[in-house]
């Protein structure tokens, strides 16, 4: 329901236009003078203002001017005498301040609600709405500023105007502009401080900056921190204050455009590297190959995926293959574990690369437990009867990122190989690790020898499988 403000200082007037219009579905509140129209108008803000030209207190002419600066292009209707000559030239001046229509009384009541429901029909915010957050305590710079933009036509400028940081603040929580046009010197605020926090409780807005001379460098300051754009208001001309304004929302969604592909790639970045080397090259620092010394890797393999996959979809395989290796990265996440890839239906994964642990060793043992832990739930969960195979190496091995176009993080050696042909020669439900892991597990893990089988590449090698972790009875 449209609200319309009714204000005349003629009590059977107010009465009259406020049965007529209820009578035709509108929300109406009355006002003897222009003082009371600006107080219920900051309290339920109108949809059109109805006013006579003559009252006392304030007369319409600054009626018009007031409601306008308060709500940009709301419509106006304007009312007088139709005795005087006067009355005439008060309803051409009307017009030039504001009115969209303008009635000599008395006029016909049919003719005023049509004119209501056209002017409030037209108010609707077109397509091309731009919403302003003005910040000026300058009356005469708000009242210019305001004017300037209610001219333009290539755009619909719904401007709002406050004249302190801390109104705008207020204002922001409850509303979020396309674009903030501010005054550097506010009555709680001045200076570049000004923008930064404005810059501060509205991050992502598009923001253009007033100065009040080419000799003051604060507006070119304010670009430099982030602005979008600067005006002297010695130089404001209606075009091209909308153009900065429109130039500078269009700047802003450039800058958000960029800046979430930025996330996204480096989100993604993240995802296919370790942390710690996608950091260095989103600074642009060199990532050396380097040796490890001390880390331990893990390959896990699917034992019976093979005959599995034959008779699935696509769909469903990689579905399945997502299922188990997700388990697997966020038990690599908890021990501390840095996945290095998938292989088909094995899993890869170092502990100590590239980010140094303390007992490496420990922390794939656990992992490798842990995978036999989750076997079950699996299992149910997929309707498989599916079991893992995993092999662990510890030692020295070389790390670095390998490839142009499709980079990855990848890891070479002895170490490397040893716990591929350990998990390969392995047996299904069983972690099969080598002499080093075995020394650091020792103490406080179950091991079983199991001789010194001869696996391909490397000869007869002594292994051990791992069952748990020892209880301390203590």
């Amino acid at each position: 329901m449209s609200r319309i403000l009714v204000v005349d200082d003629d009590l059977e007037i107010r009465r009259m236009l406020r049965l007529f219009l209820e009578h035709h579905g509108f929300k109406v509140d009355t006002a003897e003078n222009g003082v009371a129209a600006e107080a219920l108008d900051q309290q339920s803000p109108a949809d059109l203002l109805i006013t006579d030209l003559e009252m006392p207190k304030r007369g319409g002419l600054d009626t018009i001017m007031a409601f306008r600066r308060r709500g940009g292009r709301r419509p106006v209707i304007a009312m007088s005498g139709a005795v005087l000559a006067r009355d005439g030239i008060l309803l051409t001046v009307a017009s030039k301040v504001g009115a969209d229509r303008t009635f000599q009384k008395p006029f016909a009541n049919a003719e005023l609600v049509t004119a209501v429901r056209e002017l409030l029909q037209a108010a609707k915010p077109p397509a091309n709405r731009v919403s302003v957050l003005m910040l000026e305590d300058n009356p005469v710079y708000s009242e210019l500023l305001g004017e300037l933009l209610a001219t333009e036509t290539a755009h619909y400028y719904d401007v709002t105007t406050v004249t302190s940081l801390a109104k705008a603040r207020e204002h922001l929580r409850r509303a979020f502009p396309d674009v903030i046009l501010t005054d550097l010197g506010l009555e709680d605020s001045a200076g570049l401080d000004t923008y930064h926090r404005l810059h501060e409780a509205a991050p992502d807005a598009a923001i253009v900056v007033l100065t009040g001379s080419s000799a003051d460098e604060t507006g070119v300051e304010a670009v430099r921190a982030g602005a979008q754009d600067y005006l002297l208001k010695t130089e404001l001309q209606g075009r091209w204050l909308s153009r900065a304004l429109m130039q500078a929302i269009e700047r802003k969604n450039v800058e958000r455009a960029l800046n979430r592909e930025k996330k996204r790639s480096e989100a993604l970045l993240q995802s296919l590297l370790p942390a710690e080397v996608a950091r260095k090259l989103q600074r642009d620092e060199p990532v050396v190959p380097s040796l490890y010394p001390n880390a331990s890797v893990l390959f896990c393999d699917l034992v019976g995926f093979t005959p599995l996959a034959r008779d699935m979809e696509p769909a469903a395989l990689v579905e399945l293959l997502n299922s188990i290796f997700s388990t697997f990265d966020q038990l690599a996440q908890a021990h501390g574990l840095e996945k290095i890839k998938t292989i088909g239906d094995a899993y890869m994964a170092v502990a100590g690369v590239p980010t140094a642990l303390p007992a490496p060793a420990t922390a794939s043992a656990q992992m490798a437990l842990d995978i036999f832990s989750k076997l079950e739930e699996i299992n149910l969960a997929n309707g498989t009867r599916l079991n893992f195979r995993i092999g662990i190496s510890s030692g020295p091995v070389m790390a670095g990122i390998i490839g142009i176009d499709k980079i990855s993080f990848d890891l070479w050696g002895d170490t490397v190989n040893l716990a591929s042909r350990l998990e390969s020669h392995g047996r299904p439900g069983r972690i099969q690790v080598c002499e080093q892991t075995y020394n650091a597990l020792r103490e406080n893990y179950y091991l079983e020898e199991q001789g010194t089988p001869e696996i391909k590449g490397l000869g007869p090698t002594k292994t051990w499988f791992l069952h748990g972790k020892k209880f301390s009875t203590a």
